[in-house]
């Protein structure tokens, strides 16, 4: 507790506190009322020139054009917090141009003056401050443009006057589990109550254990999964470690490694000290945790919870000079209790190291939960969780694309949007996830809202027709509905999509001037006549023209615009297979694989300033990806070479790739929109998101692979033979064994036995299958 409220520091309590996002404004509401409007605000922020930013104002100031300002800017290095300065001394470019240019130089010393400086307000995302008393008589307040009081000063400074500052967060992943409670109390009529589970589940731990945890809790990057799997909790206590060990020290110290070995019993578990196990045996007597340095010192040095704070924090901020004399105190007070002076300086040492590295069990262990939770929610109630999950990340495209293929690899079908079974979000029919309407370009929420209450009262929609004169076409315009058709919700009506656009012109007019007759209040001769009659009216429903539909490629590709995936197929597949043989990764995979620099020390009290990189690093050795081309911008480089940047995606992502010009003028003519092609490259890691540099390309279907007809009776001793003589003959080009009698399939080898197709080998093996037998091509 402590670590709470310490009555030996003199600082307030640092509280995070996350929150459901839909209901983060009911807490902040909540505390105004509880202790007066007056005395609760948000937290200005003050955003500053940054080197990119103060080079685009002051060119402009001097007269410099807008494409002479963003070439500027654009040299500066990717990275947070990178200055003019470092540019300057790393960026080779803006050196050389700086130097050449002396109106460019002038223009980057009077950016240098004023880089830092204060250039806009703006409101703290999370932070809340709380006074005893009136706030405008401690602290000068603004009123934000949409009403709220918000403190002028920052944070920092909120918290030298003595004033409390909570941060008051917004959780997507609460969110979420609220709605997936939701859908399961709607299609199984369960009530879970998510906060009295007990964490003994054994599904969610052999979830876990398989590290199929994309979609759980801080456990879904690439790094993270493997982990888990390495680990395979058994226990709630391990989840815990499990969060706060994957950081970058314990990474790289090697403690992460020991800790899952001696999880296993592969590794001796020891304690410093017999009286350390008490307190160590939960993490295998390593020290990962803040609390148990805290505890150490209470227990060998006969400190008081509050004096092992102040070490705590004086160990976390590296304080030397406060350290000195911590480590007297810690010898004193270990000597009091009989510890042995070699024993205790070492256990002062153990306890230095690991502070670099220890991590706040209390925070560790309320995130534990989230992740115990959504795991449970994922093993138990996958429809409902996973429909849940793409609901909360209908506005990321990259982020639906991979928990489509996730909830497919589940064994979960998705369902594209249809106008007359999807909501707002993604829903769970009959133990498949329906694609919400809400994830449709162009389509606001207002105008879904609108459709779902006008379908509940009047029923479904019959046609598109039926559907034009039932809403509100001035939230519903032509470019609208075309979003919907093309995202095919209403292939319920017509599957051909062409048929549906062609004849929408005539279905808006007819509509409009039927809704319009109801506006006023009028019935035509016609409609008096009764619906059977075949008389052609003004506003009839028009026949959907006879149009040869969309080519399968190009439906396709409309759909993807819309929807940000292939909902009802995908142009790569019918490569699945061959992608999966050669792929080394997948895009997910890359995109998930983050920078491991150890965040820099100091900043705020618990030692931690946020990690800071210049520029980007590489992934070690290189990716080979099977992808469809979506988009290529081709550019010239200053020394007039051609080069071009591609995004690129395959079924679980996208990313953009570079193409410089050695690579560019040796497969340039390969990169097509829609070409389906296998790359390899380098992986450069940045802030703003993953890159790949492309060294090769390759068509998908120039992929070659050994194939090997099986003749009828090949048995155990001829399958051993071609095993040892494929080892012998280790490559990179896989081995397909085509079995006609019987199995009738093709079958793939392990890597272990791919081979180098050399003239000796394919001769023996024609010599045992036969010429016709033995074949090099795609599959």
């Amino acid at each position: 507790f402590e670590r709470f409220l310490n009555p030996e520091r003199v600082s307030m309590p640092d509280i995070d506190t996350d929150f459901c996002i839909d209901r983060r404004q009911e807490v902040i509401d909540h505390a105004s009322e509880l202790y007066g409007a007056p005395r609760v605000s948000m937290i200005v922020t003050f955003g500053t020139l940054g080197a990119k930013a103060v080079l685009k104002d002051v060119g402009k100031a001097l007269g410099f054009s807008y494409q002479d300002t963003d070439r500027l800017s654009k040299m500066i290095p990717p990275g947070v917090g990178v200055s003019l300065a470092d540019a300057l001394a790393d960026g080779q470019e803006l050196r050389r141009t700086v130097d050449t240019d002396p109106q460019i130089a002038r223009l980057v010393e009077l950016a240098k003056k004023l880089e830092g400086l204060a250039r806009h307000t703006s409101i703290h995302a999370a932070g809340v401050v709380i006074s005893k008393d009136p706030l405008e008589e401690v602290v000068p307040i603004q009123i934000s443009p949409e009403g709220q009081v918000v403190a002028q000063y920052e944070m920092g400074d909120l918290e030298k006057l003595g004033l409390l500052k909570m941060d008051f967060l917004g959780l997507r992943n609460l969110t979420m589990i609220d709605r997936a409670l939701q859908l399961i109390k709607e299609t199984r009529n369960i009530d879970l109550d998510i906060d009295v589970l007990t964490f003994d589940d054994k599904k969610t731990y052999e979830l876990l254990r398989t590290g199929n945890v994309i979609g759980v809790f801080q456990l879904e990057s690439s790094g993270m999964r493997k982990l888990v799997s390495d680990l395979a909790p058994t226990l709630f206590e391990e989840i815990i470690a499990l969060l706060a060990l994957y950081r970058p020290g314990p990474l790289k110290s090697g403690m992460v490694a020991e800790f899952v070995e001696r999880k296993h019993g592969r590794m001796a578990i020891t304690y410093p000290h017999k009286d350390l196990e008490i307190i160590l045996n939960g993490t295998y007597g390593l020290i990962v945790y803040q609390e148990q340095i805290m505890q150490i010192a209470q227990i060998i040095g006969g400190y008081s919870l509050g004096g092992a704070d102040l070490l705590r924090r004086a160990m976390g901020k590296k304080d030397m000079k406060e350290m000195a004399k911590q480590r007297s105190t810690f010898s004193e007070g270990a000597a009091g209790r009989g510890i042995d002076p070699t024993l205790a300086t070492s256990l002062f040492d153990t306890m230095e190291k690991f502070a670099e590295y220890g991590f706040n069990k209390s925070h560790s262990a309320a995130y534990a939960v989230v992740t115990y939770q959504t795991a449970y929610l994922k093993a138990h109630y996958p429809a409902e969780y996973m429909a849940a999950l793409l609901s909360s990340v209908m506005s990321t495209q990259d982020k639906i694309m991979l928990y489509t293929g996730e909830a497919r690899r589940m064994g979960l079908t998705v369902l594209p949007p249809d106008i007359n079974a999807s909501k707002l979000g993604f829903t769970v029919e009959n133990g498949a996830v329906r694609f919400g309407l809400g994830a449709i370009k162009n389509l606001g929420e207002g105008a879904i809202l609108g459709l779902i209450a006008d379908r509940e009262e009047k029923g479904p929609y019959a046609s598109l027709f039926d559907f034009c004169c039932r809403v509100d076409l001035k939230l519903l315009n032509k470019r609208t509905l075309e979003s919907i058709i093309h995202a095919g919700a209403f292939d319920a009506f017509s599957t051909n999509r062409r048929a549906l656009i062609t004849g929408l012109d005539a279905v808006l007019d007819a509509a409009s001037f039927r809704q319009q007759e109801a506006d006023i209040g009028q019935t035509s001769l016609f409609t008096l006549m009764g619906t059977d009659t075949e008389i052609a009216t003004p506003h009839s429903e028009p026949p959907l023209p006879n149009v040869p539909p969309y080519g399968r490629d190009e439906e396709l590709k409309l759909e993807k615009d819309l929807l940000g995936l292939y909902i009802s197929g995908h142009p790569l597949a019918n490569s699945a297979n061959l992608i999966d043989i050669f792929a080394s990764h997948t895009i997910a995979d890359i995109n998930e694989v983050e920078d491991d620099t150890p965040p820099r020390q100091g900043g705020d009290e618990e030692g931690g300033g946020g990690g800071r990189r210049f520029f980007q690093k590489e992934m070690p050795g290189e990716v080979l990806v099977g992808v469809l081309v979506s988009t290529i911008k081709k550019m010239f480089t200053k020394k007039n070479d051609p080069m071009a940047a591609v995004l690129i995606e395959d079924l679980t992502g996208s990313i953009e790739a570079m193409c410089f010009p050695e690579a560019y003028n040796a497969f340039g003519s390969l990169l097509e929109v829609d070409a389906k092609l296998f790359i390899r490259g380098k992986v450069q890691l940045r802030d703003e998101g993953n890159k790949m540099v492309i060294s090769q390309i390759k068509p998908l279907a120039a992929m070659e692979v050994l194939q090997l007809h099986v003749p009828d009776g090949f048995g155990k001793r001829q399958m051993t033979a071609l095993s040892d003589l494929l080892q012998k003959n280790t490559g990179e080009m896989p081995v397909a064994l085509r079995f006609n009698s019987g199995l009738d399939a093709t079958v793939v080898v392990g890597k272990e036995f791919w081979v180098d197709p050399n003239d000796v080998l394919l001769d023996r093996l024609r010599s045992v299958f036969g010429p016709e037998a033995v074949t090099l091509g795609s599959l």
